[in-house]
């Protein structure tokens, strides 16, 4: 009796992995599309609105770190895709520096 319970727990666990590995697999794609969109997104704005949105998003990180210390944050990885979403922000203002610079020279 107790083998019967034991092979019945094992192959839900079993189950319940294997669910979970592709629940990851879905979550992963979403978070890439979700990453390409933010992108796509950053490079269609003005550099004057990025520069608003990267002070936003430091705000926001500044208030969210802050809930952290205070244990009002359920979940600390928040914190760090504010700051990926905070490096994207950085990147995208790089490269409309860089193809400025760019544009100058060829202009002269």
């Amino acid at each position: 009796m107790a083998d019967v319970k034991d092979t019945a727990k094992k192959a839900t666990t079993k189950v319940k992995k294997t669910v979970k590995k592709a629940e990851v697999k879905k979550d992963a794609k979403k978070v890439a599309k979700n990453t390409k969109d933010l992108m796509k997104d950053l490079r269609d704005l003005t550099m004057t609105e990025l520069n608003a949105s990267l002070r936003e998003a430091k705000g926001d990180l500044q208030k969210t770190q802050k809930m952290l210390r205070q244990n009002e944050l359920p979940s600390s990885h928040v914190v760090s895709e504010m700051k990926h979403r905070i490096a994207r922000i950085k990147t995208v203002i790089s490269e409309k520096q860089a193809d400025n610079a760019k544009d100058e020279k060829e202009t002269k």
